[in-house]
């Protein structure tokens, strides 16, 4: 996706908006690519208190899904690992994911950790597994609304689980 590649590279979108206009598969991104990784979250986490590069935009999935995600990121604890790995002042609403993720610590379907954001009516149907900070739909939430989610996910190796939004 152009999305990520850009934010990886260091614009982080703030006051920029993005709507889905249908379902995306992920698939091709699975286990088999980028050194049996697969996805590279949106803003990969690079740093144990804020990345280089937060998305910081506007992400509006309208209704629509994510699906075939694949995220084995267990060999960098530190990084924050879901479809958006870290979103700083920015939002992501209206959206589900379908994801199996395995990270170390900021664990989430939708987003690994957010600060000073907003997540609003997101789900994930996940398998999760990681070290602390893990959730279905947000791993670590800091100073941040989230609200109307829901998730129903499996979970292994948790040590602190960080929220489950009914």
């Amino acid at each position: 996706m152009a999305l990520a590649a850009e934010v990886n590279a260091g614009d982080n979108k703030a006051g920029k908006f993005y709507r889905m206009t249908a379902n995306i598969d992920l698939s091709d991104y699975g286990a088999d690519y980028n050194d049996r990784k697969g996805w590279i979250p949106i803003v990969d986490y690079v740093s144990t208190v804020q990345p280089e590069y937060p998305f910081s935009g506007n992400f509006d999935g309208n209704g629509f899904k994510i699906s075939g995600l694949f995220i084995n990121n267990d060999i960098t604890p530190n990084f924050a690992t879901g479809l958006f790995g870290y979103v700083y002042g920015g939002t992501v609403k209206n959206l589900g994911v379908e994801v199996d993720i395995t990270g170390g610590y900021r664990v989430g379907g939708v987003v690994g950790c957010v600060n000073n954001g907003s997540i609003e009516n997101c789900y994930s149907t996940v398998m999760v597994s990681g070290g602390n900070y893990v959730g279905g739909v947000v791993g670590q939430i800091v100073n941040t609304m989230v609200k109307n989610g829901f998730l129903s996910f499996f979970q292994e190796n948790v040590v602190f689980l960080s929220n489950l939004i009914l």
